[in-house]
């Protein structure tokens, strides 16, 4: 209507401008919820432009633009800080004026890559230390179509490995320490594990029979918790009759009650005990043990186990016996002997003689007791005759039928036969 001329205009109908009027009005109302609308939409855009401008500039991560040659384009703040360059002057650069001399090729490749398609490609280069870096970049790029849909530019990120690959080569030197450290370890328990089998095994065929108790000195008394096998032919018992059992299996009516108390006063007291005992058999034929018990400790110092050694000396014993009564025996020979009985050492000193000796010739044992035999008894004009049969004797020869005199308390002689 508007670019309708005025005398069209003029020739409206009158009833129709109201009408008319009514609908400018309406569309006024519109366009100005419509500009509004674009006002609104052009605060969010600059809101939106906003906050990508922050996340661009201050991601943690470089972001930069690149011409095919590898020109810096555009970079964000991050970009010129990780490269160490104002922004004003980072664009233009080339990157590879950034790029260490080990590293060209790589970079040369990745840009000849990015190009041969759209897909995402990635590398790892080592920055040059001229601007003052020293660092390892994880590179990230893509080509992006232009105006004139060609492939001449590409985007990059960049992301500063350094810390990363640092922390890495550490927790690769510590996986290396720990599995140096676990071979080691793994070498000494075998180690160990070897030593202890041996000692077990020595321990199981030891001739002296093994228990070992757990600590515990109050009633009804520690637990067995291992015996070998000699202290089961010892006892009688098997291993599994033993274990779990305690020593008082093996105690009964011989048993010394005050030699019990006084093995328990010694181990409360941390001491090792070493003592005689008569112990049971499984048939119930006692038999003397000398038992030697000392306790085991842990690495803190708590006492934990006790290991007793026994031996059987109920053989030894009856030879002891069966030796002290055949000394008895001969002895009282010997004091009731009516010969001559002397005992001298290799110098003919006196060591010995028997009752007998007293009687004939009135001196007593102790009165003569380590004194010269010739200078004492033997008149001066036999002691070198006799002596000389004496050093004959010493030689090895038997000595047998000598008949001289000897001399008595008062002075007496008396002759002796002597071998």
């Amino acid at each position: 209507m508007l670019t309708t001329s005025l005398e069209e205009a003029e020739r409206i109908p009158a009833d129709e401008v109201p009408k008319l009027l009514h609908e400018l009005q309406v569309h006024q109302v519109e366009l100005e919820i419509q500009n509004e609308e674009l006002r609104q939409a052009q605060i969010e855009l600059a809101h939106s432009r906003d906050r990508y401008s922050d996340l661009y500039e201050f991601a943690p991560v470089g972001y930069l633009t690149l011409d095919q040659q590898g020109v810096i384009e555009q970079a964000n703040l991050t970009a010129a800080t990780m490269l160490k360059v104002d922004r004003e002057k980072l664009v233009g650069r080339k990157f590879s004026d950034f790029v260490s001399d080990e590293s060209q090729d790589i970079w040369h490749l990745h840009r000849r890559d990015v190009f041969a398609g759209e897909k995402a490609t990635a590398c790892e280069l080592v920055m040059t230390s001229r601007y003052g870096l020293s660092a390892l970049f994880q590179i990230r790029s893509i080509a992006f179509v232009d105006e004139q849909g060609r492939l001449k530019r590409f985007r990059m990120a960049i992301a500063d490995d350094t810390e990363k690959r640092i922390a890495f080569n550490a927790l690769k030197r510590l996986n290396i320490g720990l599995d140096e450290s676990l071979s080691k370890q793994s070498s000494e328990l075998e180690r160990n594990i070897e030593q202890v089998r041996l000692l077990s095994e020595a321990m199981a065929h030891l001739g002296e029979g093994v228990m070992i108790t757990e600590d515990g000195l109050d009633w009804p008394g520690p637990q067995i918790v291992y015996v070998n096998h000699a202290m089961c032919k010892m006892s009688g018992y098997d291993a599994e009759e033993l274990i779990g059992k305690t020593p008082r299996i093996l105690q009964r009516d011989a048993t010394d009650i005050e030699s019990l108390k006084m093995i328990r006063h010694e181990l409360r007291m941390g001491n090792v005990c070493n003592i005689e005992l008569v112990s049971y058999h499984k048939e119930g034929t006692p038999y003397d043990v000398e038992l030697f018990i000392t306790p085991l400790f842990d690495t803190v110092g708590n006492r934990t186990h006790f290991v007793s050694i026994q031996r059987d000396v109920t053989r030894r014993k009856r030879l002891a016996e069966d030796l002290r009564r055949e000394h008895e025996v001969n002895r009282n020979i010997l004091e009731t002997s009516q010969s001559v009985t002397l005992v001298l050492d290799t110098e003919a000193k006196i060591v010995e003689f028997n009752p007998y000796l007293e009687k004939i010739t009135g001196w007593k044992y102790d009165e003569v007791k380590g004194r010269d035999w010739f200078e004492t008894f033997l008149p001066d004009a036999d002691r070198v005759a006799i002596n000389r049969v004496f050093q004959n004797a010493l030689a090895g020869n038997i000595t047998q039928g000598i008949v001289n005199p000897i001399l008595t308390k008062s002075g007496q002689q008396r002759y002796i036969e002597w071998f």
